[in-house]
């Protein structure tokens, strides 16, 4: 009960860490917003509805990609999934013990999920930031009311 507890907590903070990229300039301004674009010269920023910036390719000296956290966070989920499965398959495989199945495959169901849609995300704003091959361009999704273009 304690780790499914550690587990629910990990996971509402993960639902609270940003999704946009964070960039930082050699003068030490940041902009934060979502990657849409870029090119030789110019990085294009989604910064809140209807604002845009671009950010001279030039000045940039790094950028924070989102889905970093929840691929990790995902990931040590997962691994507790797999652990908890690991302890309690004996009673899972019990009759009238359903609960403990249910209870050993969530944080792994979970974590998976969490750590797949953070990769997903970092890969996909670095690509559009131009510092990797865009393997998932011009596709489209949605998920629990959120609409995610990759």
């Amino acid at each position: 009960m304690k780790a499914t507890k550690a587990i629910l907590v990990l996971f509402a903070l993960t639902l609270g860490c940003s999704t946009t990229a964070t960039v930082k300039l050699r003068d030490g301004r940041e902009y934060e917003g979502e990657v849409t674009d870029s090119n030789a010269e110019w990085l294009y920023l989604d910064r809140d509805p209807g604002t845009a910036a671009h950010v001279p390719r030039g000045e940039v000296v790094n950028i924070n990609h989102p889905g970093d956290i929840h691929f990790i966070v995902g990931s040590i989920i997962a691994g507790l999934g797999v652990a908890n499965l690991a302890v309690n398959a004996d009673e899972c495989g019990e009759d009238g013990c359903f609960s403990m199945c249910a209870v050993a495959i969530t944080p792994l169901a979970v974590g998976l999920g969490v750590g797949t849609w953070g990769l997903v995300v970092w890969l996909d704003s670095k690509a559009t930031a131009g510092q990797e091959d865009k393997p998932f361009k011009n596709r489209r999704t949605s998920a629990f009311g959120l609409k995610y273009e990759f």
